[in-house]
């Protein structure tokens, strides 16, 4: 998975350039008004969160848009707007609940699988995915690791639970880690991806020498090659996009506090920040919105 920045100027970038930011709760700039969810959302902001993304029509000609919050735990809460061509309704439903205007003006709540009398088909909530089970990894043996500046890292890594099992899940799947110079169609500041075409994690080679950046980017990245075998290689949804990258970035700063304990940027950053950005960031949003670059 792509990352677009370091992690320290990613930090001072979410921490520092809050007129770009609309964060969960604040009222969001893209809201679609002409099919009615602005409305919606002015009445219930705490619960729609953001709204994420342009509004676009599906498959069945309704007008949709994707919105996303937070829960006590930091956790995404993600939604949907759905203005229905059918009756000409706009709702807002997180899944298992759905709020709609009634003829009076006066806004209503109920289960997705019930519908008021007044109203038509109620929006369908939202079929969950399969448990995946996790595949056999893939055939052959992957050479020990030589080069001098990877072993000095694995050596860092293993100092620490969230590095062992880093360097755990890299063995048991088999997963190549080297330095390369980035293709031309990759931001030059990508510090590292993981491709699951060739199961392997490339770190920029502009890192080398940067234990830390680069033992850092090894946890991020890894936990995406992870995800990608216990999702049995299926297809991510962009709400599970997003999500994932938040705990890939949680998980990578927990390792760097370990190392800077007294880093304030750090702290903030596993203290809600990092969901912030993911949210509001434009390349996380084409990236899990607009497509996958795996």
């Amino acid at each position: 998975m792509f990352r677009a920045l370091l992690l320290g100027f990613v930090l001072l970038f979410a921490l520092f350039s809050s007129s770009a930011h609309a964060f969960p709760g604040d009222p969001p700039r893209v809201c679609n008004a002409d099919y009615g969810f602005q409305a919606i959302y002015e009445l219930i902001p705490g619960t729609v969160g953001s709204c994420m993304g342009t509004a676009n029509y599906n498959d069945s000609g309704d007008v949709v848009q994707q919105t996303a919050n937070r829960d006590k735990n930091d956790n995404i809460i993600f939604g949907l707007f759905v203005w229905r061509q059918a009756d000409n309704r706009a709702v807002f439903t997180d899944g298992a609940r759905t709020w709609i205007i009634d003829p009076k003006g006066v806004l209503q709540s109920r289960p997705n699988s019930e519908a008021f009398a007044w109203e038509g088909t109620p929006v369908p909530t939202p079929t969950p995915k399969p448990t995946p089970v996790p595949p056999v990894p893939p055939p052959g043996e992957v050479a020990p690791i030589t080069d001098p500046d990877l072993v000095r890292v694995f050596d860092l890594l293993r100092g620490d639970a969230t590095g062992r099992h880093a360097a755990r899940v890299i063995e048991q799947y088999k997963i190549v880690v080297l330095y390369l110079a980035l293709p031309p169609h990759i931001p030059s500041d990508t510090s590292g991806y993981y491709t699951s075409d060739f199961n392997t994690i490339v770190l920029n080679a502009l890192m080398r020498g940067d234990d830390n950046a680069t033992a850092a980017t090894i946890i991020h990245e890894t936990y995406h090659a992870e995800q990608y075998y216990i999702r049995a290689g299926y297809e991510r949804s962009p709400l599970e996009c997003l999500q994932e990258e938040v705990d890939a970035f949680r998980l990578e700063a927990k390792w760097l506090q370990s190392r800077q304990p007294d880093n304030f940027i750090v702290g903030l950053y596993l203290n809600g920040w990092v969901l912030d950005f993911v949210l509001v960031n434009p390349a996380y949003q084409e990236l899990c919105l607009g497509g996958t670059l795996e």
